[in-house]
């Protein structure tokens, strides 16, 4: 049965849509049953659903709502998009709902999401009409406290006051990092920081080969640099002590000869 629910297909509603939460034990079927007790639930575009039963060439299905206990519904197969495994674990945990439309919508912004893993470098949206800011992605995973799917946990790199907790929720700890400095978001609320990535021109994001190559000789440029201004710092320092004692000297010979 297991094995059966993992292969269950899972669709993104693109219509609004009512279901029917059923109380009734033999819910699936409850959907063609009069005397089961029925509640009618509006569902709204972005909503996630997951196949419960279908038959070849019909153009509708029953499917279950993932967003809702209990809630089914007979679909048309046009009012749907099916999800890859991948798109329905990350878009899961999103809210509003209606974001995951926007995030399917944007290519780029799926691949992005397959590469990012723990220790890629991000931008997070903080909401509340505050510019992106830089993070590192600390865990990615499920976090059962916060529900399904995949969860980004985030150690913000700027304004960390923005943070809510140090890598642990309700006290179960997925990475450490200061007080307050740490926020678990959806994909919705982050993107990738393209620094060391570019667009090829079929659309997909590779890491720049020559990106790290670069930043080092530009490093080592800096450090070169560096050491030029402290060696003529040094040779000024000499000249200028050289002055102060000659001039402590001359001091010296006319305060002994008058």
């Amino acid at each position: 049965m297991s094995l059966e629910r993992v292969r269950r297909r899972k669709f993104l509603l693109l219509e609004e849509c009512y279901g029917k939460k059923i109380t009734d034990d033999n819910r699936p079927n409850s959907l063609f049953n009069k005397s089961a007790l029925e509640t009618e639930v509006q569902l709204v575009p972005g909503s996630i659903l997951q196949e419960i039963k279908s038959e070849p060439g019909s153009p509708s299905m029953c499917v279950q709502s993932l967003d809702h206990d209990n809630v089914y519904m007979l679909c048309n197969n046009n009012d749907v998009h099916e999800l890859s495994p991948f798109e329905a674990e990350v878009l899961v945990p999103v809210s509003p709902v209606r974001d995951r439309l926007r995030v399917l919508s944007d290519d780029q912004w799926l691949k992005e999401a397959e590469m990012i893993v723990e220790g890629s470098n991000v931008n997070v949206d903080l909401g509340a009409d505050l510019d992106p800011v830089e993070g590192i992605v600390r865990y990615c995973g499920v976090v059962p406290e916060l529900g399904k799917g995949i969860i980004f946990g985030i150690e913000l790199l700027v304004h960390p006051e923005h943070g809510v907790c140090d890598g642990s929720i309700k006290g179960k700890r997925y990475f450490q990092c200061a007080s307050n400095n740490a926020i678990f978001v959806g994909i919705n609320r982050l993107r990738l920081h393209l620094r060391g990535y570019k667009y090829t021109q079929s659309g997909n994001i590779v890491e720049h080969g020559d990106h790290r190559e670069r930043e080092g000789t530009a490093f080592e440029g800096e450090i070169a640099a560096i050491r030029t201004a402290l060696s003529q710092l040094q040779c000024h320092l000499e000249k200028f002590t050289r002055a102060v004692i000659l001039c402590d000297s001359r001091a010296a010979l006319v305060s002994y000869c008058f």
